[in-house]
């Protein structure tokens, strides 16, 4: 065959190629494939039997069932807003794959997952429709239990002390958080190491403008997985120091104080004397918005020194400035064993044996 008649004979075949088809009763219909973009296509058969199961607090394992036989690989899609929320893209997964580990979550809380097939060829890349939502819920995190009953209370007017109970058998600490109210805002007072359970919160800390400085506390046990619940709020407040304390001697053998109430949250008051042979002790617990007391059944012929403190909670503000007083019935006993050497051209030392109980002061004169 000569090369023209090669040429007509290849023409020929080809319109008889094409026209073939008119043959038919039907047209043929055109090629159809899965569009790109995202956008399901026929091609691709979706994944089915999706599940999602809590293996623990932080980790759900997916599974689904793979219907497809071209598949280039699967896309895990997850939402944190329900099986009707917002999905985004979390991981791939290969061909054949059947299931997906998603790790690194939070604990008490919900995920749901979908799944779709996806192809690549060509340089395009086909999906197939996704699969039903599933969803879980991981446990709580093994975070530990909360402390519980916490009280607060003033010490001394320059402190508070935080006490709890430790419920826990993991924590690696406990956070003490403070608040001038029972809701907040809350601040950080302070941290303490596992097992223990106290925390002194000094005011240096904790600058208040006003009198009666209000303050609640609340505590958290902590570990490397985070922090319990919050323990029970406990509040307290700082009462105002009293002031004008007043002890005048009546009979001989009593006292009467007087003073000035400056709280608006005390419980009570605390009056405190030494004297008369005794070291420092409480003589009175007195009721709130009290400021006066009679104190009998002294010794005559001694010398007592009183304060008194605003009470809160099992604690105090600060003292009062001391009174004192001299229950005297005779004059004092002279002092004795006086002796005076010089310690410069114009000074000298002297020293003295007190000999009396009833003093209030001694006067030293000088001769020449």
């Amino acid at each position: 065959m000569t090369l023209r008649r090669f040429r007509f004979a290849y023409a020929v075949l080809l319109l008889s190629v094409i026209f073939s088809g008119c043959d038919r009763k039907q047209p043929m219909a055109p090629r159809v494939e899965a569009a790109t973009g995202g956008q399901p296509g026929p091609t691709l058969a979706a994944p089915s039997n999706t599940s999602a199961v809590a293996a623990s607090w932080n980790q759900i394992n997916v599974g689904w069932q793979d219907n497809s036989s071209n598949e280039s690989g699967f896309e895990v899609y997850r939402s944190t807003t329900g099986p009707s929320g917002a999905f985004s893209l979390v991981a791939t997964a290969g061909a054949n794959a059947t299931s997906y580990g998603n790790g690194g979550l939070a604990g008490s809380t919900q995920y749901c997952y979908e799944v779709r097939a996806f192809r690549t060829n060509g340089g395009k890349t086909t999906y197939s429709a996704f699969s039903s939502a599933a969803c879980a819920t991981t446990p709580a995190a093994p975070v530990p239990p909360a402390p519980s009953a916490v009280n607060a209370a003033p010490r001394l007017g320059y402190a508070f002390d935080i006490t709890w109970t430790d419920n826990s058998s993991n924590e690696t600490g406990f956070r003490v958080e403070r608040a001038a109210a029972s809701t907040g805002p809350w601040t950080s007072a302070g941290t303490t190491n596992a097992n223990v359970t106290s925390l002194t919160d000094f005011l240096v800390n904790y600058p208040y403008p006003g009198d009666d400085r209000p303050a609640c506390y609340r505590v958290f046990a902590v570990n490397s997985f985070g922090d319990s619940g919050p323990s029970n709020v406990d509040c307290t407040a700082m009462p105002a120091t009293p002031t004008n304390l007043v002890a005048n001697p009546v009979g001989g053998t009593a006292v009467e104080l007087t003073w000035t109430d400056n709280s608006a949250v005390e419980d009570g008051f605390g009056v405190w004397r030494a004297g008369g042979g005794a070291d420092w002790s409480v003589v009175a617990t007195l009721p709130a918005n009290t400021m006066a007391y009679h104190d009998a059944g002294l010794t005559t012929d001694n010398t007592y020194w009183y304060a008194v403190y605003a009470m809160k909670d099992g604690g105090s503000s600060g003292s009062s400035e001391a009174a004192q007083v001299v229950l005297a019935t005779t004059p004092p006993v002279a002092p004795s064993g006086l002796g005076v050497q010089p310690t410069s051209s114009s000074s000298v030392y002297g020293i003295w044996l007190d000999q009396s109980s009833n003093e209030v002061g001694f006067r030293i004169e000088r001769y020449g």
